[in-house]
């Protein structure tokens, strides 16, 4: 069972990474060994359905690697999302991501000369400070995540 929901799991995270609608349906391909696969082959429907997949392929460790798939690893099991025919990378979407990654690249600029700032940390109270702290590396996470997923997709173009 822990099987079953790690890769709808890994399958959710993945078309959130790529800036897909929860209910847009995608086919998946999932590769593992006997054990995994016929689990999982039991459960495929729920998976279907669990996922937003519009088709579950399972196949063995030794068939070769989709192309033009986003992957992930969900335990002993290979994710692939096929993305043929899904604009997952237009130039608006790396645009958007773009100034999204600027703005928190800012906002962590901005907490940075704060922190920086003898006048700021000698006179602030150490709660002001600690959050401070906090949206920086809130900021600098944000932005990390989201210089990731631009490349995954600039990677797909």
């Amino acid at each position: 069972m822990q099987v079953l929901m790690d890769s709808v799991n890994a399958i959710r995270s993945l078309k959130a990474d790529l800036g897909l609608a929860s209910g847009q349906k995608v086919e998946v391909t999932l590769i593992a060994g006997d054990g995994g696969r016929d689990l999982l082959a039991g459960q495929s429907e729920a998976l279907r359905l669990l996922a937003g997949a519009s088709q579950v392929n399972l196949l063995p460790t030794d068939t070769p690697r989709p192309d033009r798939a986003a992957s992930t690893v969900a335990g002993a099991v290979e994710v692939y999302l096929h993305l043929a025919g899904l604009d997952v990378a237009s130039a608006d979407e790396l645009a958007r991501l773009a100034k999204q990654i600027a703005k928190f690249e800012e906002d962590a600029e901005r907490s940075r000369r704060k922190l920086g700032n003898e006048g700021f940390t000698a006179k602030a109270p150490a709660d002001v400070i600690g959050k401070e702290r906090e949206k920086l590396t809130e900021a600098e996470n944000a932005a990390a995540k989201l210089r990731a997923r631009l490349e995954l997709l600039k990677g797909l173009r």
